[in-house]
């Protein structure tokens, strides 16, 4: 991998000053003075912002202490013109300077290093007798704050610059401000200010964790970091990148662990600025670079070991990811489909992003060679490993699993928490083991394969055709947290009928019909099959929605709408709330009011399923439900499956017909009468309200599946 070295750039430009002098000198390099003969003159910048890929945008950006310069020295070998001995030679001078010595001294800077915004100057003034060929110029940022003053300034000439070698880490890890190391040769003219850029390059990688499998809701059911911990890292290195003589540099074995919500992002999910010196990986004596994470997976301790190897055969090392200086890596924990966590790093160089997975110790198995066996209402989607089916008849799904290990597996139900849509007992493991057969495992070319057969049964009754999730994994033996699945989907028809699946909004899933209803039909006008019964609230008396409605005024008892004159009518009412029941049948008002609550649950809806809530009904109102052909159609969850619930008007409770058939719905909900609301509706535009419980309305039903 070639690095992108982009880091703090430095720029030449013209401006008058002269080069390293003595005391005696300094009358003659003032400001304003013209470059005398001798001496050459550069004006430096370095720049966060003068390039836009300077730093990576976004998240991945540099933080402000890593940009930060504190101390500067600068190094130039000028070339010799002629030949030594003979008439005419001019000796190319060494020269050093350095911002902690005194302005305009000898080896001081010729004028401040200096902050402005995001951006450093200062200006340097070159002394030499011969500006033959190209000047060498080398920098070096933060070497006062990185303990390289002593051995910087005991440097005499060129070559000393090869031996050179950064501070040697040490187990407090190491710290901003950065060091940073440039090298350009400039065309540098006697007299003359001369122009030039330099890249520089920090001298240290860079390594975060990002932790992306975190549940904010449920932390217990993700991953939560903890901390990271580097081993084997290089004790030290050479400030010129060519003399890096990795295969020889000692490690130390094991860094402090940093904790997660360290700054300077202070992220619970991130640990930030791990910081090491450049290395292949690739020494005999000095072990390959390795990272330890640790945190709880499902609420229980975990930790695992990253070897920065290149992924190669299944379970094998491949070869080493080179640690390159100026390089960040940023190892991100994200969620499996399943219930592991997967690792990868990703190479940033601070600029640009190459992703590099990391093999596991273990392999998730791999699952190839699907077969299906049912009578053609299945539909297979490969990308997630679902399968759905409608229960009419049982079903199997035939596959293969292989890896180097053995495999388990285990199951989950995921909404119906009773599973009555397939007929089993999911608090009994044994019935999960009854739908799958797991033939013996055979071994070729050191890979291990089993066949997999899943049954899946008949719905047992279709008055109790709930939506099923289940899911199948297929573990690693060796480290179950390897792990791979299959989502079987088991949506019936509703009540039977052809083609009438439940329709999924706001994560819950609700009847295609109205109760009664038995199909969708475009322009319909009133009748039963279209728009189902009508119920006044609390009563489980349906009203056909063509019939004549026959009435008797109230209102009345609990009683006498259950039991006596009035339990085969409407019950007219204009009094105050457009009531049925008496004020006064304090007893029966209990009743009635838990009537149909999710505890009690006897209502009108087919068996598994129930009315829904203000909560659930509220969700449906505010997902821009719209008006066409004469259904309000709600968005479904899933593309291409919405929810159309008929504009049947309601039953008016005072002049005893129906109303805006056609062209208003209204719909029953929970809670009930004093609350604010009890209905869902839409006339003039979606919304929920109180409704006087003498109202006919009809029933959409909701999935009963969390009693």
């Amino acid at each position: 991998m070639k690095p992108k070295y982009i880091t703090t750039l430095i720029f030449l430009s013209t401006l008058l000053f002269f080069g390293g002098c003595t005391e005696d000198e300094r009358s003659v390099v003032g400001p304003g003075i013209p470059i005398p003969e001798g001496y050459s003159q550069m004006k430096i910048l370095f720049s966060n912002t003068a390039m836009p890929r300077t730093y990576a945008p976004e998240k991945i950006a540099a933080y402000p202490q890593e940009k930060e310069i504190r101390s500067v020295a600068f190094f130039t070998q000028c070339g010799d013109e002629g030949t030594p001995g003979q008439a005419g030679f001019k000796a190319g001078a060494f020269n050093k300077y350095f911002s902690t010595e005194d302005l305009r001294s000898v080896n001081g800077l010729y004028e401040p290093l200096e902050k402005t915004g995001d951006n450093y100057t200062t200006t340097l003034r070159v002394k030499s007798d011969s500006f033959e060929g190209e000047t060498k110029v080398m920098v070096i940022v933060n070497y006062v704050e990185n303990g390289l003053a002593d051995v910087l300034h005991n440097i005499e000439q060129w070559e000393q610059l090869d031996g050179v070698r950064t501070p040697e880490i040490t187990t407090d890890n190491l710290h901003t401000p950065l060091l940073m190391y440039g090298y350009k040769e400039v065309d540098l003219k006697s007299q003359q200010t001369t122009d030039a850029s330099f890249s520089m390059y920090r001298v240290v990688s860079r390594i975060d964790v990002i932790n992306e499998a975190y549940n904010d809701a449920e932390p217990e059911k993700g991953f939560v970091l903890e901390s990271a911990q580097l081993l084997d890292v290089r004790k030290y290195s050479f400030l010129k990148p060519e003399n890096v003589r990795r295969t020889n540099i000692a490690t130390v074995a094991t860094l402090p662990a940093i904790e997660a919500g360290n700054l300077p992002e202070g992220d619970i999910n991130k640990v930030v600025g791990m910081y090491m010196y450049e290395t292949d990986n690739v020494g005999v004596d000095a072990p390959a670079t390795r990272l330890v994470i640790k945190g709880k997976l499902f609420d229980t301790p975990f930790e695992r070991e990253i070897k920065l190897k290149q992924p190669d055969e299944i379970g094998k090392d491949g070869d080493p990811i080179a640690l390159e200086r100026n390089t960040l890596y940023r190892v991100r924990i994200t969620k499996f489909e399943g219930e592991d966590v997967e690792w990868d790093v990703q190479v940033i160089d601070w600029s640009s992003t190459t992703p590099i997975p990391v093999p596991p110790t273990y392999a998730v198995p791999e699952l190839t060679d699907f077969a299906f066996e049912g009578d053609g209402a299945t539909r297979w989607t490969e990308a997630t490993k679902t399968y759905t089916y409608d229960g009419k008849q049982a079903e199997k799904i035939r596959f293969k699993a292989s890896g180097l290990h053995h495999t388990i597996y285990n199951f989950k139900c995921e909404l119906d928490t009773t599973g009555r849509s397939l007929g089993l007992n999911f608090s009994n493991s044994e019935n999960y083991r009854n739908l799958v057969k797991r033939e013996n495992a055979t071994l070729k070319d050191n890979v291990v394969e089993q066949e997999y057969e899943i049954t899946l049964p008949a719905v047992v009754n279709s008055t109790e055709a709930v939506p099923t999730y289940i899911k199948v994994f297929i573990r690693n033996s060796g480290d179950p947290h390897y792990v791979d699945s299959i989502t079987v989907r088991c949506i019936p028809d509703y009540l039977g009928i052809p083609d009438m699946k439940p329709v999924l909004v706001g994560g819950k899933y609700w009847a295609p019909l109205n109760v009664g209803a038995t199909k969708i039909e475009a322009n319909a006008a009133p009748s039963l099959e279209a728009y189902g019964y009508y119920y006044q609230w609390g009563r489980n008396l349906a009203f056909h929605p063509t019939a004549g409605i026959t009435d008797l005024a109230g209102p009345a008892s609990y009683y006498n709408a259950t039991e006596g004159t009035h339990k085969d009518v409407f019950i007219s009412s204009v009094a105050s709330g457009w009531e049925w029941l008496l004020a006064s049948d304090t007893e029966g008002k209990k009743i009635r009011d838990n009537l149909w609550s999710k505890g009690v649950n006897d209502n009108p809806c087919p068996k598994g399923w129930r009315v829904p809530t203000l909560t659930e009904a509220t969700v449906v109102t505010t997902k821009s439900p719209t008006k066409t052909n004469k259904y309000m159609v709600i968005k479904g969850d899933e593309t291409g499956k919405d929810l159309y619930l008929p504009l049947a008007g309601y039953a008016h409770p005072g002049t005893k017909v129906y109303t805006t058939q056609g062209s208003n719905a209204y719909y029953w909900a929970m809670p009930v009468p004093p609350s604010t609301s009890n209905a869902f509706h839409y006339s003039s535009s979606p919304t929920t309200s109180l409704q006087g419980p003498a109202h006919g309305f009809p029933l959409r039903c909701i999935q009963n599946s969390d009693e």
